[in-house]
């Protein structure tokens, strides 16, 4: 157990380091995904891997899940909102439970076999779309996006092409772009149902 799986230390640590790093972090990130999800009135969204939750705002019908119990703890106590510890590899939900679901950051956190387990049970509980978000190996001139990658937590960040051969091996992927928030890229895959 790593001391980043408290959640007060993880936001301190966030807070401390990546967000000065990157500044309106989060504020772009949450529109940009809105953006893209296109939520109308009342569809149900999941989180899958949601950590402290800090992207509940999306929506108000809204799930997350992570393995850490001290984050969903955390994330419900801070949003008042369904936060459930649960592995992404083995969702408690009904077949089609929610009309879109989120991976937003979370795959790069696992080997490929959970990684495969992910994506066939958020096909199973979800309806409509599956939207994933994950960082990249950065470009060699991308020095600082290229240190905050090496030092995240997650040990299986993927090049853009392994995370597409995964995701299509289970999923329809009818899209990917690039993205940058702060000075680390990501990839933001769109997988429909």
């Amino acid at each position: 157990m790593s001391i980043l799986d408290n959640a007060y230390v993880r936001n301190f640590v966030r807070r401390m380091v990546t967000l000065p790093l990157e500044p309106g972090y989060y504020n772009r990130y949450v529109k940009y995904l809105k953006n893209e999800l296109q939520l109308s009135g009342n569809e149900t969204l999941l989180d899958m891997g949601c950590g402290t939750g800090r992207f509940s705002g999306v929506t108000e019908n809204y799930t997350g899940i992570d393995i850490n119990p001290q984050f969903t703890e955390y994330a419900r106590n801070k949003y008042h909102k369904n936060f459930l510890p649960m592995s992404v590899g083995k969702l408690d939900f009904k077949d089609k439970s929610f009309d879109k679901t989120v991976i937003l950051e979370t795959l790069h956190h696992v080997d490929d076999e959970t990684f495969l387990n992910a994506l066939r049970e958020a096909k199973r509980v979800t309806r409509k779309l599956i939207l994933i978000a994950e960082p990249i190996k950065q470009s060699r001139n991308n020095i600082l996006g290229r240190m905050l990658i090496a030092n995240d937590i997650g040990k299986f960040v993927r090049p853009t092409e392994r995370y597409l051969n995964l995701i299509s091996t289970q999923l329809n992927v009818k899209e990917y772009k690039y993205f940058r928030v702060g000075v680390t890229e990501r990839v933001l895959i769109h997988c429909p149902l």
